[in-house]
C-alpha cells in the first residue's frame, strides 16, 4: 500500500477505503482464569461505520454486529467502554 501511495498509483478514494477497512482494534480481555483462557475481543470498524465485535474464549467465538458506536454503547455499555479505552490508547 505504501509503495503504491508513494508513486501515486492508487486513487485517493481507494486508499481511504483500504485504510478504513484496516482499522482493526484488538484487545485482550481480563478475566480471573488462567492466562490461556482469557477472552479476546476484536473490534473491526467497517467503512460504513458498522462495528463487528468478535469475542473468543478457548475454541469458541461469538460475533456481534453494531450499526455504529452509539448502537454499541446502547446495547453493550461494558464492551463500549473497552472499545473507547482501546481507541484512547491508540491515539
Amino acid at each position: 500500500l505504501r509503495q503504491l501511495e508513494e508513486v501515486g498509483q492508487m486513487p485517493k478514494v481507494m486508499r481511504e477505503s483500504l485504510l478504513q477497512m484496516s482499522k482493526i482494534l484488538a484487545l485482550r480481555g481480563s478475566t480471573k482464569t488462567a492466562p490461556s483462557d482469557l477472552a479476546k475481543q476484536t473490534f473491526e470498524v467497517r467503512p460504513n461505520g458498522m462495528i463487528e465485535v468478535k469475542i473468543r474464549k478457548g475454541d469458541s467465538e461469538l460475533i456481534d454486529l453494531y450499526e455504529n458506536e452509539d448502537d454499541l454503547a446502547n446495547r453493550n455499555p461494558d464492551l463500549y467502554k473497552k472499545y473507547q479505552d482501546l481507541r484512547g490508547e491508540m491515539e
